[in-house]
């Protein structure tokens, strides 16, 4: 009895066990059938939906429910459940770390829930609808990641999940995990077959067409059946040659609707970047993505940007976009990726295609273009056949071609199809346009095409009123010769949107046909031109060598003349040499032969021709060098050159003369000097016989005319000095004619004409007398019969802004006279020549050639012009200008004084480097009661100043000495005493900073010979300080 407690609770011990082991092999029975029914072949989601019923039954729970990580976002999603809810709850959303399902996912540990409605940790989204209270949940982990959470339910008044449950249940879990793996991984198998398999089709399919537009069409089709999910899909062209530009090609919506894009794409958006980069972009959220930061709001879910691209090139772009956030999967990416590859190879081969058809179709109609338009060579027919051809090619309502014409610098209407001939008339009319003027005014301007969908909304348009009320769609190109604008062709239709890019290519190829075609006929025109000038010129050249004054023969290889022109066959007539058609023998004393082998070491050669009158002949013979031999004999007349030779001979030694003349003049000036100052001291002398005096007369009338000789050997040489002073130009005109009435003849009359004024120049009077009178003397020349001789008198008042009649006249104030006469002019080819010396226009041994030439001198001399105008047969005019100068109140010239010729001894310094003269000055200065000093040259001459400057009264010297001469002395003497008096006498020719000296009236001078009484009164008058020369 005692025993008996004890064994009886061993018995329910051992009942428990055996109770606990049997309940156990029943799980784990239950636990196996389940797991080899999950590991069964079943699709993802229905596998799922066996999975929660199982994990429920295993745990005799009324349900359960399974949900799956979104890493990425960090969110858990219901897939599947079983539970008696009122509302299904598959597809619920709560963020990792929300909710029971969270936070396992989250911690990957499992977690047990006596009653989640009290639980801190509940999600939000369970708050209305919480039937039960007992939570169990498991991780599904794989590879050591949580892919999900598994959660049975149960109501807490029924029961509570213990950690056997949890222990049975993460058992479960780890089987249910393999399953999904594998489901998921059959699942992107079968997916990746099924979407090969579409692929593969899906690229067969794309080679049915080779038309662009519909392989466009097929490869969207294609990519949204291989897409599932995916909202649209566009495709963008390329154009890399053209500026990288991208071109809508097509696009595509679930829902088989076609159109155009959503958006042209941004130049730094995705399409254009996936084209410039060449690799694909994708943009997981649009939202949040930077090529979208400026996109409108209501653009959500992703895009895949895909370049098509053969090999490097990208010849488009793919854009593929879908509702979702991250909707595409790595092998959708993966799928895109190779199908982009095929689609690329069926675009460019339908380009290509498409291509090559279009050019089959233009290379057709520029053909029949070509040979419609060959035929003619107008321009205008060109253009009105053209416009026919293309309206009627590109389907165009209305058809214009103008024509530009560089002269005027605008276009005109030529050529028209589609519009009536009155219609034609009124656009002819107001169709003219400025370059940048109207539609073809803008494209020839900026040789642009344009291509316009309606042109009634462009300000460029010009409407034309009564033609062109229905237009709409406008196609316009220039035709050109290469750089070269030739006209421009405009095409038109009556619908909007008419015309494509392509038409436009055409229209371009065509007016490049239209281009070459008026080329053509230019080119034609050119040439005809240009064979109509070769006729013109060969005509011409016939007549040149025909008039040549050169004889001319054209001979062949034996001789033969061939051509012959006027002057050669005179001089063959002359020397008797046969004529055209004739064989060539010989020419004066030479043969042929000789001259054509040059036997004469020096061509040409000379031929003497003695009769009828004697000509001298220069002949020379050239070979032409062409492949036939032949040869050129010219024949020269150059009996005048000649002359003319001889003439030139001649001038040299008249200037050789003159030269040797004024190196002389000095040394004469001197002798002559001394010889009248000695006659003069004889004829003073009271002894001496009246027989003598008459023949001292008669020595000094001889000596005044070898003065005057050598006055002209100097104004011969232009080396005199100008003795100038105020002059009034109109009297002096005026004294003139009783001058010219010794040198004119009757029949010539002289006049003058003149506006009332003063006429004051600064001249010389004797050397403007010589320049009036040498032009006088060529007027009477040029007038044999008569005319007139006219004189008249201006005076110019020339401003800065004034037109001045001649070019070299310069502002200020001037005298003009002009001298013009009616005889026979002066040929235009001597104008250039008359003022040069020596050439002359008269008859041999009629004229000197010095008169005009030593005129313009004498004018430059006294800082004027000198102008001439002339028409033969008519008269020549020659007019002077000099500056004038201002007119005074009163222009009295004064009286000389005379002064009495003896001195009140006086001390001058007579400074000459010839003796002979020096003694005669000293003799002269001392019969006048003067005392002299003398010296050889002019540094004796300072050196004796230097000792006696305030007693040397007056210094006589001659300009010309050794050592120093009179203008050195006269500089430096004036430097260091500038109240020097000194009287320079000179008989040379002087240089000209001496000239320039003596003629601005700085210094007192006197022209070797002078008279005793010229020499004392300039002495007198320096002595006194009244004056100077006289």
């Amino acid at each position: 009895m005692g025993n008996k407690a004890p064994r009886t609770q061993e018995i329910n011990e051992q009942d428990w066990a055996e109770e606990v082991l049997r309940r156990r092999a029943e799980e784990l029975a239950r636990l196996h059938a389940i797991s080899l029914e999950i590991t069964a072949s079943h699709s993802l989601p229905d596998l799922l939906q066996i999975i929660v019923k199982r994990a429920a039954r295993l745990l005799n729970a009324p349900g359960g429910s399974l949900w799956l990580c979104d890493q990425e976002r960090q969110e858990v999603t219901i897939h599947a459940e079983s539970y008696p809810l009122k509302k299904d709850y598959t597809g619920v959303k709560v963020k990792i770390g929300e909710g029971a399902a969270g936070v396992v996912a989250q911690t990957g540990k499992p977690l047990i829930i006596d009653d989640y409605r009290v639980w801190p940790g509940r999600a939000s989204i369970f708050e209305q609808d919480q039937p039960y209270s007992a939570v169990l949940s498991v991780p599904l982990l794989w590879q050591g990641q949580v892919i999900g959470v598994l959660q049975v339910l149960d109501d807490i008044n029924l029961r509570r999940f213990t950690e056997t449950d949890l222990e049975l249940l993460t058992l479960f879990a780890n089987q249910s995990t393999i399953a999904i793996e594998n489901a998921r991984l059959v699942e992107r198998e079968e997916k990746r077959v099924a979407q090969l398999e579409l692929l593969r089709q899906t690229s067969l399919s794309l080679t049915a067409s080779l038309d662009l537009s519909e392989v466009l069409d097929r490869i969207l089709e294609c990519t949204l059946n291989l897409l599932a999910g995916a909202n649209n899909g566009h495709i963008f062209l390329y154009h890399p040659e053209s500026g990288s530009r991208l071109t809508f090609g097509a696009a595509l919506w679930p829902d088989g609707r076609r159109g155009q894009p959503v958006a042209e794409p941004r130049p730094e958006g995705l399409t254009y970047t996936v084209a410039r980069l060449g690799e694909p972009i994708l943009v997981p959220d649009m939202r949040t993505h930077p090529l979208y930061t400026s996109a409108p709001s209501s653009w959500t879910g992703s895009i895949f940007s895909l370049p098509l691209k053969i090999g490097e090139r990208v010849v488009g772009v793919m854009n593929v976009s879908h509702t979702k956030p991250g909707g595409f999967s790595e092998s959708d990416l993966q799928v895109l990726r190779l199908f982009g590859d095929q689609a690329a190879i069926a675009i460019e081969n339908a380009r290509l295609y498409q291509e090559a058809a279009t050019e089959r179709r233009h290379l057709s109609l520029l053909y029949d273009m070509g040979r419609e338009l060959a035929p003619s060579l107008d321009a205008d027919e060109i253009l009105q056949r053209a416009a026919q051809l293309t309206s009627r090619a590109l389907g165009g309502t209305y058809g214009k071609a103008y024509l530009f014409l560089p002269e005027e610098n605008r276009l005109y209407l030529r050529g028209v199809s589609g519009y009536s001939e009155e219609q034609f008339n009124i656009l002819r009319e107001l169709s003219v346009f400025d370059l940048g003027e109207g539609l073809a005014g803008w494209v020839a301007l900026n040789r642009q095409p344009l291509l316009l969908s309606d042109v009634q909304q462009d300000a460029r348009w010009k409407h034309v009123p009564g033609c062109d009320e229905e237009v709409h769609s406008a196609i316009v190109a220039t035709i050109l010769q290469g750089e070269r604008l030739l006209g421009v062709f405009t095409l038109l239709h009556h619908e909007v949107a008419a015309f494509t890019p392509d038409h436009l290519d055409l229209l371009q190829a065509i007016c490049q046909q239209v281009g070459l075609t008026l080329s053509n006929v230019e080119r034609y025109q050119q040439v005809q031109t240009l064979v109509d000038l070769l006729a013109t010129e060969q005509k011409r050249l016939e007549n040149l060598v025909e008039r040549l004054p050169v004889g001319v023969l054209l001979l062949d290889a034996n001789y033969q003349m061939e051509v012959v022109n006027s002057f050669g066959r005179e001089i063959l007539s002359l020397l008797g040499a046969g004529g055209l058609n004739e064989r060539l023998v010989q020419l004066g004393p030479h043969t042929i032969d000789d001259l054509v082998n040059g036997d004469h070491e020096s061509l040409p050669v000379e031929i003497l021709i003695e009769e009828p009158a004697k000509m001298m002949l220069e002949v020379e013979i050239l070979s032409l060098g062409v492949e036939r031999a032949q040869w050129v004999v010219m024949m020269r007349d150059v009996t005048q050159e000649r002359q003319n030779q001889a003439r030139i001979q001649m001038q040299e030694r008249l200037a050789t003369v003159g030269q040797l003349a004024a190196g002389i003049a000095h040394d004469f000036n001197n002798i002559m000097a001394a010889i009248l100052v000695y006659t003069d001291l004889l004829k003073k002398d009271l002894e001496f016989v009246p027989t003598g005096r008459e023949r001292l007369t008669i020595i000094q009338q001889q000596v005044q005319r070898a003065a005057s000789l050598i006055r002209q050997i100097l104004d011969f040489s232009r080396r005199s000095v100008m003795e100038q002073s105020t002059l009034d130009m109109l009297p002096f005109i005026k004294e003139l004619d009783k001058l010219l009435a010794r040198v004119l003849p009757e029949t010539i009359r002289v006049e003058l004409t003149y506006q009332p004024d003063t006429y004051l120049v600064n001249a010389d009077p004797a050397r403007l007398q010589q320049v009036f009178m040498n032009l006088a003397v060529n007027a009477r020349d040029a007038m044999p019969e008569g005319g007139t001789l006219r004189f008249a008198l201006n005076r110019l008042r020339l401003q800065t802004k004034d037109n001045p009649p001649a070019p070299y006249l310069t502002p200020g104030e001037w005298a003009a006279v002009t001298v013009s006469d009616t005889g026979t002019g002066i040929v235009p080819k001597a104008m250039p020549h008359i003022f040069e010396p020596f050439f002359t226009t008269k008859p041999a041994g009629q004229g000197t050639g010095l008169g005009l030439a030593q005129a313009y001198g004498i004018i430059k001399q006294h800082d004027g012009y000198i102008d001439v105008q002339s028409k033969p047969g008519t008269g020549t005019s020659f007019t002077i200008y000099l500056p004038a100068l201002p007119s005074p109140e009163v222009a009295v010239s004064p009286e000389q004084e005379s002064y009495p010729a003896e001195g009140m001894g006086e001390t001058i310094l007579v400074v000459e480097d010839d003796e002979v003269t020096r003694t005669a000055m000293q003799a002269l200065l001392e019969a006048q009661n003067y005392r002299v000093i003398t010296a050889g040259d002019g540094g004796e001459a300072l050196n004796i100043f230097e000792q006696n400057p305030d007693g040397i009264a007056l210094l006589v010297s001659d300009v010309v000495m050794p050592k120093m001469g009179g203008v050195a002395l006269y500089r430096i003497l004036r430097d260091r005493w500038p109240q020097v008096k000194m009287l320079l006498v000179t008989g040379h020719p002087l240089q000209e900073e001496n000239q320039t000296l003596l003629e601005e009236n700085q210094v007192c001078w006197m022209q070797k010979p002078f008279s005793v009484p010229e020499f004392c009164q300039a002495v007198k008058v320096l002595l006194d300080g009244n004056g100077r020369l006289i």
